[in-house]
């Protein structure tokens, strides 16, 4: 995956390509990590064996998960953790407990927000306001009812780990400007990445053709004009994702879960609302979703300031929000999106990073 061409948007696009003494390092790198997960394993064990020893270790569910993942060296990067790529948000999640099958597995889409109503309907309980489902665990549960998306977001800089660190054009001890709104979709029709960075950059990779998300449409013509889903184009796509992450940004309970509806709110006298992209995909929603907000930022900031974002209620046109079709048009030899010089943060903050 070491690449000839830089990839990635924002401060990713500019990073320079690995040497073989930086390539060794990380390698190494990750595996110390992986030595240092020796202690973990023996911790679970040391666990395991406490509650067998209680009498209590077939009545107890036990959760193994973890908050993030993890590069080192994919798309050129030193080691880190705050990017949308696979390697960072794609987690293990492993349960044992009563009633729950041996050497099981679930092909469903889950995030964190899951996790609470996952571990109160294991005591038959739930609320009303939460912004995830509980995952179905047990036989009795349905997977029916389950989504196909996950919202990705940052807020601020990008902090390399290892001795080399970071590497020029950008200097210092961080990277600015990797502030960035993105989503994540899975079903068995699709597999995508869509991301929108504060700098007016986008990302589009299709994880079916490009598992390592190395090329991405906004800067291929021609593998944006080739790309199709449901035989629509890809502008028809990123319109509906687009229009997606619009309400995904700032959503409370039921609007994360069903997003969908929350664009097409149903009624006695209207036809079922779409639930899914592929449904959304149909040409009578084309009006609706080519005039839609589009997701922007103003500028690039450290953490989550809704002034520099827009559309906090659904509703803004501002500039530099959604894509600029003329160039996705252009010629075959010319990027789909050439990107925007990154923004700077203002005042003392320039200093610091």
């Amino acid at each position: 995956m070491w690449e000839k061409q830089p990839s990635g948007a924002s401060w990713i696009a500019q990073l320079p390509k690995l040497n073989s003494t930086q390539i060794a390092y990380n390698d190494e790198f990750q595996r110390a990590r992986l030595r240092a997960l020796q202690s973990v394993d023996e911790m679970i064990e040391r666990l395991v064996n406490l509650l067998d020893t209680k009498g209590v270790l077939e009545d107890t569910y036990v959760f193994f998960t973890t908050d993030n993942g993890f590069h080192a060296s994919q798309h050129r990067m030193h080691p880190g953790k705050e990017c949308g790529y696979d390697t960072d948000i794609h987690i293990p999640l492993i349960i044992r407990g009563p009633g729950i099958a041996v050497n099981a597995t679930k092909d469903i889409v889950t995030s964190h927000t899951d996790m609470a109503p996952t571990l109160l309907s294991l005591a038959n309980a739930t609320r009303p306001d939460f912004d995830g489902t509980a995952i179905p665990l047990l036989p009795s549960a349905s997977n029916a009812t389950r989504g196909e998306h996950v919202n990705v977001e940052f807020w601020g800089i990008g902090l390399p780990e290892g001795k080399f660190g970071i590497a020029k054009p950008l200097g210092g001890l961080s990277y600015p400007n990797n502030t960035y709104k993105a989503l994540r979709l899975v079903s068995g029709n699709y597999s995508l990445y869509y991301s929108v960075w504060c700098t007016g950059e986008h990302e589009f990779y299709n994880l079916h053709n490009d598992p390592g998300q190395m090329h991405n449409l906004f800067s291929d013509a021609k593998l944006a004009r080739d790309f199709e889903l449901a035989g629509r184009s890809f502008q028809d796509v990123v319109y509906r994702l687009d229009a997606l992450l619009v309400v995904l940004k700032t959503c409370k309970g039921d609007s994360c879960i069903h997003p969908w509806s929350e664009l097409h709110p149903s009624s006695a006298s209207s036809s079922a609302s779409p639930t899914s992209l592929l449904q959304a995909l149909d040409p009578a929603y084309d009006s609706f979703y080519q005039t839609h907000p589009k997701v922007g930022f103003s500028s690039c900031e450290l953490g989550y300031i809704p002034e520099a974002e827009g559309n906090v209620d659904h509703i803004n046109f501002g500039v530099g929000a959604g894509v600029d079709w003329d160039d996705v048009a252009a010629a075959e030899d010319s990027p789909a999106r050439k990107g925007q010089e990154p923004f700077r943060y203002r005042g003392s903050w320039s200093d610091w990073v």
